[in-house]
């Protein structure tokens, strides 16, 4: 018999990235898919553009697979250090959509990835989730929050839902990148197999650097008085609430309001900051890159982000923090998660004008606070550096690659029915633990990450305390199986079905850390262990 070290019952509950590592296995080949990507410029571009540095820089193989972009390539798309490969634009985000997976399989047929990282639940993980040939592959999911906000795909189209919820079952690991994102996760379908909270980076060797005041930038702009906006010009932004909030008068004297970024309510903006008199102290400099928005960035008084509708990840909030700038913002999921109100930055309610004006009026009769906020800003902004950030993704690759213990379901059911004598000793544990303290059961839709923590912690100190009932339980039950029956820890299981089905497979023994037992690999054999303690 194979005996596996049965010290951690209850490990399940710390992420990925923090338990022990395995031994990394480099270089990978990881497939980053998604629906927009450079050249145009937005957050989910700079993300996948980010990873895939990283990514490539750690000696790593990565291939960007994307929609062809409207305009073509860009001269500096040649010059990436990762390849790019297009297909054809989503002609519909409804009808046709399962063909893209041929372009997908054809891709991974060349390159034999490793892992699938889809930067969307709808269309890139769907599409994924309808390759056949990649039902092996573990695939790893990324909300940037678009395909799932209220005024996104999914509310505009419900009729989608069920293959949002296709792909977040055929998912291996989904990765919140919030506190937002996470909860639009369990609201579409939960329980998914592996969830992991990972937010996004920012580069701060890009923003620390002192930048030559670009030509493009008028003279009226001073460095050091002007209030900064940067994203996207449409009504859920808010940037109609913060030019009706700008100070008036002697208070607003001296100071300017930046509005960089391009969109639909451009002439709208315009027109209503002549029609309120501010039209010689907005400055509306369209969309910005490179030295422009740094600039912008280092020598703002604070940035301003008076959306009124969802933020997934605010990441020029980051962007904001590593220039040493601090943040006035509405208090909506996205935002909460990055900025501390007193610390580094202050949040207001949205569409509350009143409340954002008085913001901005504190701020602004508080140079030196925030001055001191701003350098609090920067040390937070470090722990979003984009090299530690894509570790952690790449934590989460390995454990779900056969050497990092997570091999995706799909191989345990497979193999099971070939040599149905391996029984994994988790299964067998948690039989013992559900005998003593049976495990919660959650009602269908959202739950609590509070009330999910508090039934998990109360579950395991009744286990602590009870830890002798448990040994002996599971001894009683271990007693009872057939002579001939090999007891492994999971992924050891997995890999004798894999040796029993497909003879070149050699079985290989890893450490895999228990806690996901029944739900990652164990269903059948945990099946049969319950029976057994019924027996018992």
């Amino acid at each position: 018999m194979v005996w596996a070290n049965f010290a951690d019952i209850d490990d399940g509950f710390a992420p990925l990235w923090m338990r022990s590592p395995s031994t990394m296995r480099t270089p990978m080949r990881i497939c980053l898919y998604t629906s927009t990507a450079l050249p145009k410029l937005g957050g989910q571009e700079l993300v996948v553009d980010a990873l895939a540095r990283c990514f490539t820089a750690d000696g790593h193989h990565v291939v960007v697979l994307a929609p062809r972009p409207r305009h073509g390539q860009s001269a500096e798309m040649k010059s990436l250090p990762y390849a790019t490969v297009w297909h054809p634009r989503f002609r519909s985000t409804r009808w046709g959509v399962g063909w893209y997976r041929w372009w997908l399989s054809k891709l991974h047929a060349a390159e034999q990835f490793d892992v699938i990282h889809c930067h969307d639940i709808y269309p890139t993980a769907y599409v994924a989730s309808c390759a056949r040939s990649l039902q092996t592959v573990p695939l790893v999911i990324t909300s940037h929050g678009g395909d799932v906000a209220p005024d996104g795909l999914l509310a505009r189209k419900p009729q989608l839902l069920a293959r949002y919820v296709a792909a977040l079952r055929r998912a291996d690991a989904v990765i919140a990148i919030s506190s937002y994102t996470e909860q639009r996760v369990r609201e579409i379908h939960w329980p998914v197999r592996c969830l992991e909270r990972i937010p996004n980076g920012v580069d701060l060797s890009l923003l620390s650097r002192p930048t030559d005041r670009p030509q493009q930038i008028p003279s009226q702009i001073e460095p050091g008085k002007y209030l900064l906006f940067l994203g996207r010009l449409e009504r859920r932004k808010g940037v109609d609430d913060l030019i009706v909030s700008l100070p008036r008068g002697e208070q607003g004297k001296g100071l300017s309001l930046v509005i960089a970024g391009d969109g639909p309510e451009r002439d709208y903006l315009q027109r209503l900051a002549a029609q309120t008199g501010l039209s010689d102290r907005c400055w509306f400099a369209g969309a910005v890159t490179g030295d422009v928005k740094t600039w912008l960035l280092q020598n703002s008084y604070c940035l301003v982000v008076p959306s009124r509708l969802s933020e997934a990840f605010a990441l020029v909030v980051l962007e904001s923090y590593a220039a040493r700038r601090p943040a006035i913002a509405t208090a909506l999921a996205g935002l909460r998660d990055l900025i501390r109100p007193g610390q580094t930055g202050w949040l207001v309610p949205p569409e509350n004008r009143d409340a954002l004006a008085a913001a901005i009026a504190e701020a602004i009769a508080q140079p030196d606070r925030v001055a001191q906020m701003g350098r609090q800003a920067r040390v937070l902004a470090e722990d979003y550096a984009w090299p530690g950030i894509a570790r952690r993704h790449l934590a989460l690759y390995e454990q779900l690659l056969p050497s990092g213990g997570m091999q995706p379901v799909r191989a345990a059911a497979l193999c099971y029915a070939v040599a149905p004598v391996i029984v994994p000793t988790t299964a067998l544990a948690d039989a013992a633990c559900d005998r003593v303290a049976p495990a919660p059961v959650f009602p269908a839709g959202p739950i609590a990450a509070a009330d999910l923590a508090a039934q998990r912690a109360a579950r395991r100190q009744v286990l602590m305390e009870r830890a002798g009932e448990i040994l002996a339980f599971f001894e009683r039950l271990r007693a009872v199986l057939p002579p001939e029956t090999v007891l492994c820890n999971d992924l050891t299981a997995v890999c004798y079905w894999a040796h029993a089905a497909f003879p070149v497979t050699q079985p290989r023994t890893f450490h895999y850390p228990t806690g996901f037992g029944t739900l990652g690999f164990a269903l059948p054999a945990a099946i049969g262990a319950k029976k057994l303690s019924q027996k018992t």
